[in-house]
């Protein structure tokens, strides 16, 4: 992956559908299918708690087929659960774990849609679009917001 390239982290809870109970899961992802078609270079790297416990091939799979070629892999390396302490990747904030891809592959171009703030710093919010863990991108701000977001990845 080339540093310039630029990268939507994808959280799946929240964001793809809501966080409660009686809803179909993915149930959103034809907005994030519309938000991404003006942008077919943007690719995906997985920032989901499914990837821990299904495995990065599992969760890529249960997204929409015309979304899996823009996936390009995940924040989680189960190689991490070998070489680091146990628990480590689990006591990271999402912030943490997205940081801790950029940095690894020099990521100059990047966004984050997520529900989960916590650990984002003021001076990085402008990376990451909020979504409503009960509406994720159904919220009425959260599509224009991602679309301005990804219109900024070229500036």
């Amino acid at each position: 992956m080339k540093a310039e390239q630029p990268i939507l982290f994808l959280d799946f809870d929240g964001v793809l559908h809501p966080m409660r109970e009686g809803v179909a899961l993915f149930e959103y992802v034809p907005l994030l299918v519309d938000a991404l078609a003006p942008h077919p270079d943007v690719h995906i790297v997985l920032s989901t708690s499914w990837v821990p416990v299904l495995g990065f091939d599992e969760a890529k799979a249960r997204l929409r087929v015309e979304l899996q070629p823009r996936i390009v892999g995940a924040t989680y390396d189960p190689q991490y659960e070998l070489a680091m302490p146990p628990g480590w990747w689990s006591s990271l904030t999402r912030y943490a774990q997205i940081t801790h891809y950029v940095k690894l592959h020099s990521l100059t171009r990047w966004v984050a849609i997520d529900d989960d703030t916590r650990g984002w710093p003021a001076e990085h919010r402008y990376s990451l679009v909020r979504t409503s863990p009960l509406l994720g991108l159904a919220h009425p701000d959260a599509v224009p917001e991602l679309a301005d977001k990804l219109l900024r990845l070229y500036d």
